[in-house]
């Protein structure tokens, strides 16, 4: 396969098609001056083959490759290569069926970067896979060797050229799978390393903990198990005894306990009689402390700063009302001013003074031109030929008037012929038209048809009544109604979406189910009749806004067990829910106290009757206040005494509790609440409008549809009348008749003329004649002429001076008057602007002063309001003071009695102790008993009283039975106010403790009931058991359970997790010894790899190495080289490259000259996969380094490198970029010789300069640079074999020739073409 045909348009400096055409198979050169834009077409082919480093066309973008970046009006570049398919077999894949194959690629600025194979538009990677299937890989280019590349191969290390060599061999391809291989092995490791951090950070010490804490959960279960056994026992002991205690003296201490209870009885009414004193006194003192310490503090305070304030407004009042009339004043006296400056009298006077100066000026030019016409009238006198003001003779004036007599009589006989002309031809023009008058007579007709029928339809228009503009208005707001719906829809959704929250989904729990018994959600039962107070509603109402109401208990049940609820809720059923109304006078109370700045919440909510219930449930006895003074003084206030919010939220309850602080980011749920019911609102108003202005339009329809339907035909009939009078206008009768009225008027025109020129004649006979006569008699009186033009002059200059004179007067008085006028306006703008500043200064103080007015009013008010609740609060203190003293007289009466009814109470307790003290063993025992129900009870209790009252009590039990009892109940009785209460009441009813202590044990162990008949055998025969060993031994148990408790070591799910984790840590060890296998396979390919790929660059290494030789050998006669391995190393540590000279090697490439470096970096740069040592000999002499060649030798050596390397996997097109630049012709010329002579199967395009490179070529092209673009001129070489091995200059004889400008404009042949080509080398 080669390039058959280049075409290039629009890139780079190709502003023009440029057709490349007839490539050699073979060898072709292309050769130019610089910059005429032979690099650019290399770069074409780099552009079609899909480069990707622009940076290789010397471009940073593609846009660079367009000429002139678009700047010229081409805005898009286009290359297309033709390449002849001559070998299908080693051709590209999937294309052995066609001969040639056209490969586009066009880029278009600010558009797409397209590819197309034959016509068909491809993607860029199937380009890709087009080229490198035959070896022309442009982002990776062994074929190609673009400028400067030969040098850097010169310049390369041992592994850098070790490195082209495996290119070349493909061994990079087995570097690639080691890496990747090496990858694989890295990621083995590194999962080998993380398995064995988890293992040894995490799994085997938690693996440790687990089998730890599984034995002590099985001590833990084995030592629960004895304790409960253990624990049996004792209950069934303690419950045996407990019976003995009952049944030995319950009798005779419940004798002595009544009567210490009537006396702890009476003590105890009276002491709650005392502590109902109390608790009065307490709340008034509390009042007074609140009002004293809160209120009344607040409120002086208040009055205080109010009358400050009043104080102040009052002042600032004042001063701003005496500002206000001195501003006043001074605007008044500027009014005064600005009165006294009659601007209408000075302009009337600068109008009049300016008119008397026209009409001065008019007069002295009138006598002006009196005195210019007295002056010729005299100087015609003087000199007799009667001159006058036109400053013309009487001979003069004699002859124009009968030239004008002359011209006269000629136009009235052109009128008079011009008429008889007309007339003929008007004539002609109604004898033409007579004959057409049967044609324009029927299109007339046709035309009142057509007009008839246009004015029926525009009458049935009229008498059908349609508002078509009406009906347009209707559609109008038909659309605006529609979008507005939109938006109102787009509203109702948002909001819709950020109350989710609140929907209620459930499906029927029955059939027939009637969704109308669920009302909804509280939140959206509500409506917030002020948006303001949504906040405060929302927290007046908390958790219940999200609780659903249905209409009675049975259909909450039903939804609750059948509903498929997916949350859970709280149902309010409407026939069930209680709720607590608002006394009237507490509304009275906050009414009045809050001063219209508290209102119930129920007041500002909106709600259906029928839900009211589930609405007061859920707003309650709430109030709502404006601020935080208000809701603190109703919530703390004995009339009001209820829980108060303020619109921020702050929440303030009678019980001590208060809630504030910052809200939530999420807004108020009320709020948008209110602001989704007002979306809804207005989405129904504007469906409502839609609807209605839809039904109008219904109504319209019939109607519009006739109305349409006329106003089709009427369009149709208006048609068809201008085209009938637009055929009528087109007739040749209709024509005729324009020509005739055209003709009618000239004519008319002419016979006008003619009358206006006799008369115009008649005149000029007259004037002539008179003329005449004035000639005859003026030598007559010659001398009266001249005086009476002499006396004419003399008066006509006395005018003249006396008009001067009178208008300097009137230029004096209208400067004088506009001076006035000027100042008396300047004076009037000063005032006006002082004016104006004042005028706004009184708006501005006046504003103030009302204010400042209504501030000093408000705080007035204010004062008076704090200073009335004052008084009352302090009213109101000594009320408190009063009551207060009365009360505290009777509690200490009662304290007195009480104190009396205890002593009594003491000393027969003393007689009930020593009873109880007899016996102690029973005691020691049920120490022990009340000790587990004291837990039990504790547990157990309802409330922290109860449990505080049973374990009092059980104290008190206790502590009775000693010799200290008195002391202790003493004690006890000041610990626990209750017991002094209560305390005739032990060891009955509740505090039956004996009692209480076998129902509790019946109660908490079911077993007891059970098995209690069985008590004192078997098992349970305490008589053969050491009891206080068995107690000794739950204890014991106990506290081991205990501290396996305490010490977190009790785990129920550890048995589980140890299981779990041993298996973890056993899969995880089986995945580690599996990756431990892959990594030992993984490593065996990696040797396996090697060994191929050492073997694969040692085949490449010879074969190339032999290639190298000859080519080189070829080059530069008489020289030799080499690719040898470093000194003491294998070709594996790379290749160096040596030279001989004529046997000789050299130590050095440097010993080389220019050109023969050019050649061997030449050579290196087309290898591109080699590392390696080249040898060089020359005459059989082997040079021991490259250093010793010369700049020649070792360009041309890296030419033969390269060149071995291309035979080793041979390209079918190889592209050359100026490679000979530092070699002498002879080199150039060997070049040439070896590329035909090695690569005859492959296609080489060189650039070169150079003419002893393009004369071996079969087919030049030649390069231009014309009017800023490249042309080329194609050369075919029919001689190339003999200038190829001529050794000299000059062009190749027998040259033909042929041109490729925009076009292919054929040149010259023969000896031009010939002398053409010299000049462009000589260059």
């Amino acid at each position: 396969m080669y390039i058959k045909e280049v075409s290039i348009d629009g890139f780079k400096s190709y502003a023009q098609r440029v057709c490349l055409t007839n490539f050699d198979p073979g060898f072709n050169a292309i050769t130019g001056l610089n910059g005429s834009g032979k690099s650019n077409i290399l770069d074409s082919l780099c552009f079609v083959m899909g480069i990707k480093n622009l940076s290789a066309v010397r471009a940073a973008n593609l846009q660079e490759l367009v000429y002139k970046q678009g700047s010229a009006g081409i805005t898009k570049a286009t290359v297309s290569i033709v390449f002849h398919n001559n070998d299908p077999a080693n051709g590209p894949s999937g294309y052995e069926d066609k001969e040639y194959i056209t490969v586009t690629r066009q880029i278009v600025i600010g558009g797409r970067d397209k590819y197309s194979i034959n016509g068909h538009a491809a993607q860029q990677g199937r380009v890709a896979d087009l080229f490198q299937s035959v070896q022309l890989n442009v982002n990776n280019p062994h074929f190609l060797i673009m400028q400067g590349r030969v040098t850097k191969i010169m310049n390369m290390k041992p592994h850098e050229i070790l490195s082209l060599l495996e290119e070349a061999s493909g061994t990079k391809l087995y570097e690639r799978k080691k890496d990747a291989a090496m990858k694989t092995l890295a990621k083995k490791q590194t999962k080998l390393d993380e398995i064995d951090e988890l293992m040894n950070t995490e799994l085997l010490p938690s693996l440790r903990k687990l089998e730890k804490q599984c034995e002590q959960y099985h001590e833990y279960a084995v030592t629960s198990q004895r304790n409960e056994m253990l624990k049996r026992l004792c209950v069934a002991n303690d419950y045996m005894q407990t019976q003995k205690v009952i049944e030995s003296g319950e009798a005779e201490l419940a004798a002595m306990a009544a009567d210490v209870a009537q006396l702890q009885q009476q003590a105890a009414e009276l002491e709650g009689e005392a502590s109902d004193k109390a608790s009065d006194i307490q709340g008034l003192q509390t009042e007074k402390e609140l009002q004293t310490g809160g209120e009344v503090k607040e409120l002086q305070q208040e009055a205080d700063q109010l009358a400050m304030k009043l104080t102040k407004d009052t002042a600032n009042w004042k001063n701003k009302q005496d500002m206000l009339d001195s501003e006043q004043a001074a605007l008044a006296s500027l009014q005064g001013q600005l009165a006294e400056l009659n601007q209408e009298e000075l302009d009337a006077r600068v109008a009049a003074a300016t008119a008397a100066r026209d009409e001065a000026a008019a007069g002295l030019q009138a006598a002006e031109h009196a005195v210019e016409a007295a002056t010729r009238e005299l100087a015609g006198a003087e000199t007799g030929d009667g001159r006058d003001e036109s400053n013309k003779s009487l001979q003069e004036r004699l002859a124009d008037a009968q030239n004008a007599q002359t011209a006269a009589d000629a136009e009235a006989k052109a009128a008079d012929i011009k008429q008889k002309h007309l007339g003929k031809q008007a004539a002609e023009q109604r004898k033409a038209l007579a004959s057409k008058d049967k044609e324009g007579s029927a299109m007339r007709q046709q035309l009142d048809k057509a007009q008839q029928q246009v004015a029926r339809c525009t009458q049935a228009l009229q008498e059908l009544g349609y508002d078509a503009a009406a009906a347009e208005q209707l559609e109008e707001a038909r659309r605006a109604e529609l979008a507005a719906l939109r938006s109102a829809k787009e509203a109702v959704e948002a909001l819709g979406a950020q109350m989710h929250g609140l929907d209620f989904t459930y499906r029927d729990p029955e059939r027939g189910w009637d969704r109308s018994k669920v009302k909804g959600v509280v939140a959206k039962l509500v409506r917030v009749k002020d948006p303001a107070a949504a906040t405060a509603l929302e927290v007046a109402a908390g958790g219940r806004l999200y609780q659903v109401v249905v209409d009675t208990h049975e259909s909450a049940k039903a939804l609750l067990d059948r509903g498929q609820l997916t949350k859970r809720v709280t149902i309010i059923p409407l026939n069930q829910v209680r709720y607590q109304d608002t006394h009237p006078s507490v509304l009275s109370a906050a009414a009045q106290m809050g001063g219209g700045k508290a209102q119930p919440a129920l007041q500002l909510v909106g709600y259906a009757p029928e839900v009211e219930a589930a609405v007061k449930y859920a707003f309650g006895t709430t109030f709502v206040c404006q601020d935080t003074g208000t809701a603190k003084k109703l919530a703390f206030s004995r009339e009001v005494n209820s829980r108060c919010i303020t619109l921020e939220g702050d929440d303030f309850n009678p019980l001590g509790l208060l809630t504030g602080g910052s809200r939530g980011a999420g807004g108020s749920l009320l709020l948008r609440l209110h602001e989704l019911l007002e979306a809804e609102d207005k989405l129904a108003a504007h469906t409502a409008q839609l609807q209605q202005i839809e039904q109008q339009l219904r109504q319209l329809e019939p109607l519009g549809r006739q109305y349409r339907k006329l106003q089709q035909e009427l369009e149709l009939q208006q048609h068809s009348l201008q085209l009938l009078q637009g055929r009528l206008e087109g007739s040749e009768g209709h024509q005729l008749a324009a020509a005739l009225a055209a003709t009618e008027e000239q004519l008319a025109a002419a016979q006008q003329e003619a009358g206006a020129a006799a008369e115009k004649k008649k005149e000029m006979v007259a004037l002539a004649k008179h003329l005449e006569r004035e000639i005859a008699d003026f030598s007559k009186d010659h001398d009266k002429r001249v005086k009476a033009a002499t006396a004419k002059l003399k008066a006509a200059k006395q005018a003249l001076e006396a008009a001067r004179k009178l208008l300097r007067q009137r230029e004096a008085q209208l400067a004088e008057a506009a001076a006035e006028c000027d100042a008396a306006a300047g004076e009037r703008g000063q005032l006006e602007q002082q004016m104006q500043a004042g005028r706004q200064a009184i708006e501005g103080l006046a504003a103030e002063v009302a204010a400042l007015k209504a501030a000093a009013d408000a705080a007035r008010a204010a004062h008076e309001a704090a200073a009335a609740q004052l008084e009352a609060k302090r009213a109101r203190l000594r009320e408190c003071d009063a009551e207060i003293k009365g009360l505290e007289k009777a509690r200490q009466a009662l304290l007195k009695k009480a104190q009396e009814a205890h002593v009594e109470a003491k000393r027969r307790d003393t007689k009930l102790a020593a009873k109880r003290a007899q016996s102690n063993e029973g005691v020691e025992r049920l120490r022990r008993l009340v000790g587990t129900m004291v837990l039990l009870a504790a547990k157990r209790a309802q409330s922290n009283e109860g449990v505080e009252r049973l374990i009092g009590a059980m104290l008190a039990a206790k502590r009775a039975q000693s010799n200290e009892g008195v002391e202790r109940l003493r004690r006890l009785e000041a610990d626990y106010e209750w017991v002094a209460r209560e305390k005739a009441g032990f060891g009955r009813g509740e505090y039956d403790f004996e009692k209480f202590c076998v129902e509790r044990l019946e109660a908490d162990y079911e077993w007891v009931a059970r098995e209690k008949a069985g008590f004192g055998r078997g098992e349970y025969d305490f008589e053969k058991v050491d009891v206080d060993a068995l107690y000794r031994e739950y204890e014991e148990t106990e506290k081991r359970l205990k501290e396996i408790k305490e010490h977190g070591g009790l785990e129920r799910q550890a048995e589980l997790m140890y299981r779990r984790n041993k298996d973890e840590v056993e899969g995880l060890q089986a995945k580690r010894k599996q990756v431990e296998d892959d990594r030992g396979q993984i490593t065996a390919v990696i040797q396996q790899l090697d060994e191929k790929k050492r073997e694969a660059l040692k085949e490449t290494w010879k074969q190339v190495d032999g290639d190298f030789n000859a080519i080189f050998s070829t080059l530069l006669p008489g020289t030799a080289a080499r690719l040898t391995p470093p000194e003491g190393g294998t070709f594996l540590d790379g290749l160096e490259v040596r030279v001989a000279f004529g046997g000789t090697w050299k130590e050095s490439l440097t010993e080389l000259s220019g050109g023969q470096r050019s050649l061997l970096a030449l050579s290196l740069v087309l290898a591109l996969c080699s590392v390696s040592k080249v040898r060089v000999a020359f005459g059989g002499t082997w040079k021991e380094s490259l250093t010793e060649l010369s700049g020649g030798q070792r360009s041309l050596l890296a030419l033969s490198l390269v060149l071995a390397l291309c035979r080793f996997k041979p390209a079918p097109i190889y592209i050359l970029d100026e490679v000979d630049a530092a070699l002498d012709l002879n080199h150039t010329q060997n070049i040439g010789a070896m590329i035909k002579q090695h690569f005859p199967q492959s296609q080489f395009i060189v650039v070169s300069l150079k003419e002893g490179m393009f004369n071996n070529a079969n087919v030049i092209f030649r390069t231009k640079f014309v009017d800023g673009v490249s042309t080329v001129t194609r050369t075919v070489n029919d001689s190339s074999s003999t200038a190829a091995h001529g050794g000299g200059g000059g062009a190749a004889r027998g040259a033909r020739e042929n041109a490729y400008a925009g076009g292919g404009k054929a040149s010259q042949r023969g000896q031009a073409g010939r002398q053409a080509l010299r000049e462009s080398n000589r260059s």
